[in-house]
């Protein structure tokens, strides 16, 4: 019995150690471009799913891989801000052959899927634009640009040239180098938090490149009551300052004030030209910089010795701003010379929207600012007169808007007609086509390529645009139609909650082209 024990232990150790050979001999002999398949074997899941939750990737996935489990995969989730920082590389779920309630030490074949998501940074689109100083004689040579030590182009010396870099957000270095001599440079910190355009001016000397940051523009959304410069403070001067308080107003700014200046003597310097503009008290505001809407904003602008208080009167309004509104302007103008005013002008507002009448007056202010009744103003203050003037555009000639003259598109039943809605991040445009029977929704500079097209029910743009949306089981209407009969310039749109949204004429083949950029999808 003894010796058929040893008889059988030798015949067992002989077939493993032939077996073992033609294992190795077959690996050996497998193709160069055959992957290699390990064994599979049982193994135990080192963690259960609650010990992975928000623990480093990177410690999981080794610990995994040491455990025997070789089929690991990765998804990497794009949704961190700085604010984020302690989330980056955690774990937002995992599963085990599909498993996502798995306990620690529970066996499963070595080769099943083991799924990894986890958090990472979003990325961040900059805009670099940089203005180079060109030199006539010396240092005349052509500049490399790096990125965080990453090569991004070459500039031909004194030419601007514009970048486009994705990155995350952090602090990251924007160096420039003689192509040369890297030994030449300048550098710079660049802040990145959010999407955003930057501005740089380069100049260079045999030993150096002087970088000067000219503005960073966040492209983030604005928190409400606050205010993004959209130009360096230098843009205002030598302005007319109710220009530079009308875009000021524009951007949302309320609190407007002016410091006059009454030191033109010779004529040389133009009549309410801009001095400078301060804003919250800074007189170096760069284009990007934000500020709370009702921040003091002063216009410093000259005007001629002679017009100052000490040679005026003042006079006691008898009526405010919007009694003048839609009076004549001429009727407006004698008025306000018979009580005393030195210094009336007239601007006119063109408008191609008959709603209004030819000479109505659009608005009236005294020294750039609205008025009440019984204000104290003076008689050199500036009475400035805004008036409309009708502009129709000659019959048989398409409006640009539309593929229809003035005169047919005042019908609003036929052709084919654009609208949009300017916003800070991006623009909402609808294109109405009587022709094919569609209407057009769609977004541009939100990364959306998609664009809704959904047929007209009934009606016309002087009385109302039916159309609905068909989503599966969700039906609802939207009402669209002139905000004036007969006058196609504006468009409102009615959803269904009967909310009114404003949207203005836009240039239909511009509209078009960016349509055919996007993905129709029918409702």
């Amino acid at each position: 019995m003894k010796k058929q024990s040893v008889f059988l232990f030798v015949i067992l150790s002989i077939l493993i150690i032939a077996f073992s050979s033609c294992n190795k001999e077959t690996q050996n002999n497998r193709p160069s471009n055959m992957p290699y398949v390990p064994t599979t074997m049982m193994v135990v899941t080192p963690y259960g799913v609650e010990d992975c939750l928000g623990q480093s990737y990177l410690t999981i996935q080794g610990d995994f891989a040491s455990a025997g489990f070789y089929n690991i995969k990765m998804e990497i989730i794009e949704d961190l801000t700085l604010a984020d920082a302690e989330k980056v590389n955690t774990i937002e779920s995992i599963s085990v052959n599909g498993y996502t309630d798995f306990a620690g030490n529970q066996e499963f074949d070595s080769n099943v899927e083991v799924r990894i998501r986890y958090h990472a940074y979003r990325k961040c689109n900059v805009r670099i634009s940089v203005d180079f100083v060109p030199n006539i004689l010396f240092s005349r040579y052509d500049v490399d640009v790096l990125i965080d030590d990453l090569f991004e182009g070459t500039m031909v010396h004194g030419e601007d040239e514009t970048f486009t870099i994705t990155v995350d957000p952090g602090e990251h270095s924007v160096r420039f180098e003689n192509e040369e001599s890297s030994s030449v440079k300048g550098e710079m910190v660049l802040h990145v938090d959010c999407d955003m355009e930057v501005g740089y001016k380069i100049s260079c000397y045999g030993d150096r490149i002087d970088v000067e940051g000219l503005y960073v523009d966040r492209l983030s959304e604005l928190p409400d009551n606050k205010v993004k410069i959209d130009a360096d403070a230098s843009v205002y001067k030598y302005k007319n300052y109710l220009d530079v308080e009308s875009t000021l107003r524009n951007l949302g700014f309320t609190n407007i004030k002016y410091n006059i200046l009454y030191d033109i003597v010779f004529g040389w310097t133009e009549n309410g030209e801009v001095d400078n503009v301060s804003i919250a008290g800074k007189k170096d505001f760069k284009r990007g910089e934000i500020f709370n809407v009702n921040d003091e904003v002063v216009i410093t602008y000259h005007m001629p010795i002679n017009d100052s208080t000490s040679n005026a009167t003042d006079i006691k309004m008898a009526k405010g701003s919007s009694y003048y509104k839609g009076m004549d302007y001429q009727e407006v103008k004698k008025q306000f010379e018979s009580m005393g005013f030195t210094n009336v002008v007239l601007e006119k507002v063109t408008t191609e929207d008959t709603a209004y009448n030819d000479g109505s007056v659009f608005s009236v202010q005294i020294g750039g600012k609205s008025f009440e009744a019984a204000d104290i103003v003076k008689s050199n203050d500036k009475v400035s007169i805004k008036y409309y003037v009708i502009t129709l555009v000659t019959s048989g000639s398409p409006v640009f808007y539309s593929t229809n003259d003035y005169k047919t598109a005042t019908k609003g039943n036929t052709g084919v007609f654009a609208y949009k809605k300017d916003g800070p991040l991006y623009d909402l445009y609808w294109i109405i086509d009587f022709d094919e029977g569609y209407v057009y929704y769609f977004a541009d500079g939100d990364g959306d390529s998609g664009c809704d097209r959904i047929k007209i029910d009934s009606g016309t743009l002087n009385d109302r645009v039916t159309i609905t949306y068909h989503d599966g089981t969700d039906v609802w209407s939207y009402r669209l139609h002139f905000k004036y009969t007969n006058s196609p310039v504006t468009l409102i749109m009615v959803d269904q909650n009967g909310f009114d949204y404003v949207y203005s004429a836009t240039d239909l083949y511009k509209a078009l082209a960016i349509r055919a950029t996007k993905k129709i999808s029918n409702y």
